[in-house]
């Protein structure tokens, strides 16, 4: 399963205050629809804040392994994420950090135009046809 949204600073108040009632986390959990281990979790940690990732948008690859990356592609492109890493010999990326580091590689660019073709050329592919 995913993770769910944090408990908003308002629920907290309200776990609060029916704990207070001597209501029963099972009650809390459904009155908040939420699912009761959420409440224990917090109950039982009730004044520690969550900690958040201090690595959270990092490159988790070097610019040598990306080159590796980029021939591994080259090699095998209709191949999934994880084999390309493999050919390129890295192994402790996620999914989603596979997926995003391949995306930024093959970021597709708009081609350039050519530019409209002048009353001198018109006329010289005309008199060649």
């Amino acid at each position: 399963m995913g993770k769910k949204r944090s408990i908003s600073e308002d629920e907290k108040a309200k776990i609060v205050r029916m704990l207070a009632a001597k209501v029963q986390t099972a009650d809390i959990a459904k009155r908040l629809k939420r699912d009761h281990r959420t409440i224990k979790k917090y109950v039982e940690n009730i004044n520690t804040e969550r900690k958040k990732r201090s690595d959270a948008g990092k490159r988790k690859v070097t610019s040598r392994e990306m080159r590796r990356l980029k021939v591994a592609l080259a090699k095998s492109p209709l191949a999934s994420s994880k084999t390309i890493f493999e050919q390129a010999g890295i192994d402790r990326a996620c999914r989603k950090t596979r997926c995003n580091i391949l995306n930024d590689i093959a970021k597709n660019t708009k081609p350039v135009s050519r530019p409209p073709l002048t009353k001198q050329h018109k006329a010289k592919r005309v008199k060649c046809y």
